[in-house]
């Protein structure tokens, strides 16, 4: 289910291995394919504010030091480099959602499904930690308030998001978390694909849904 985070309750890593730990997802999401040149950016909350990929590096060839801190109103605290384009998205759902990290990318699958569903139906029973089905956010130009605002509505009751001809969103209490979503989502959107090809495919009921939720929970499964 979704999380509930309290941004001030958890202590974090200092920035440098923050910014590492930042360096080696985006380098990861980009070797797994789920990003492609510049595309894609991700965020982690830091002590003094959010540490966001810059504008205009591919992920996977960012390193630490390319990193800037900012604020929650996206002012730069610290570092060379612009922040990603994508820097309201990320903003609000620190400030709406207590993230501790997103990752917006393009993933194929998943991209390719938002460009035809209204919203991806719970067909597996991990999306439970996705909070069910995934809605699909409709399309706005990317970089605008109005893309942000569109994601920040549609994700709420859920961990991740599509984005209607665009691509994905996934929060969580740290960076790996929204990392192992966004791998998640992709998984997912892929199985619904090859399901899809071979007829309609069957969807979990709300009840079976709630109870895989709770027997993830009991066992510990999951991000």
């Amino acid at each position: 289910m979704p999380d509930s985070i309290d941004a001030l309750s958890r202590p974090l890593p200092g920035l440098p291995e923050l910014r590492e730990e930042m360096a080696a997802a985006g380098r990861a999401v980009a070797h797994e394919g789920l990003v492609t040149g510049t595309s894609g950016n991700l965020s982690c909350r830091a002590p003094d504010g959010v540490l966001i990929s810059p504008a205009g590096v591919a992920l996977g060839r960012l390193q630490a030091e390319q990193i800037p801190l900012v604020d929650l109103d996206g002012r730069v605290i610290e570092g060379e480099l612009p922040p990603s384009s994508e820097i309201n998205l990320h903003l609000g759902m620190y400030r709406r959602y207590g993230a501790g990290g997103v990752v917006h990318t393009h993933a194929p699958m998943s991209v390719a499904v938002a460009c035809v569903v209204d919203e991806l139906p719970c067909v597996h029973y991990l999306m439970a930690d996705l909070g069910g089905h995934v809605p699909v956010a409709p399309y706005f130009t990317f970089g605008t308030q109005e893309l942000a605002d569109a994601v920040h509505n549609a994700i709420e009751g859920h961990t991740a998001a599509l984005m209607a001809n665009h691509g994905t969103l996934a929060y969580g209490k740290d960076l790996a978390t929204a990392a192992a979503r966004t791998q998640l989502l992709e998984w997912v959107a892929t199985l619904y694909w090859h399901a899809a090809v071979i007829g309609r495919p069957r969807t979990l009921t709300e009840a079976e849904q709630r109870d895989a939720a709770a027997e993830l929970a009991r066992r510990g499964y999951g991000t």
